[in-house]
């Protein structure tokens, strides 16, 4: 299931006649095929990633500049019942998601890691341990969102 809830930005108001500088989002994703999901987007990514996702995000969009990463913000929840990225299987993935200033943060990050990769995607949890951890990745430094 796919929502979106468009608004204008919280920018101060623009003279009439004047085009908006942002577009402010509401994003929900629920139970949605990541791999799919990735494919219809034409996405390049350096990984192999499938997985189902649920996610909740609040966004504001630049129209002035939208290659400038650094004017892109973000906040939202993360959640997989499983992920696979090429060869690492995770299972019970929750994060919160920040993008500010061309920096993607995800914090309080927790994951199962099984003890050996399923043949198939798991339906059960599998023995393994945990992961408990954050992320910070620079995205405006390497230009690329995908």
């Amino acid at each position: 299931m796919l929502a979106v809830n468009l608004a204008l930005g919280q920018a101060p108001p623009a003279p009439p006649n004047s085009p908006a500088k942002t577009i402010h989002i509401n994003l929900g994703l629920s139970d949605v095929n990541i791999g799919e999901l990735v494919g219809k987007f034409n996405l390049k990514l350096p990984v192999h990633l499938d997985g189902r996702v649920t996610l909740h995000i609040e966004a504001t969009i630049p129209f002035t500049d939208p290659k400038d990463l650094k004017a892109y913000r973000a906040t939202g929840t993360v959640e997989m019942p499983w992920a696979r990225m090429d060869d690492c299987w995770l299972q019970q993935v929750k994060t919160r998601v920040t993008l500010e200033n061309g920096v993607l943060r995800l914090d309080d990050l927790t994951a199962h890691a099984p003890n050996r990769p399923p043949t198939t995607p798991p339906t059960q949890l599998l023995p393994g341990g945990t992961i408990n951890g954050s992320l910070s990745a620079n995205i405006a430094e390497t230009g690329e969102l995908a």
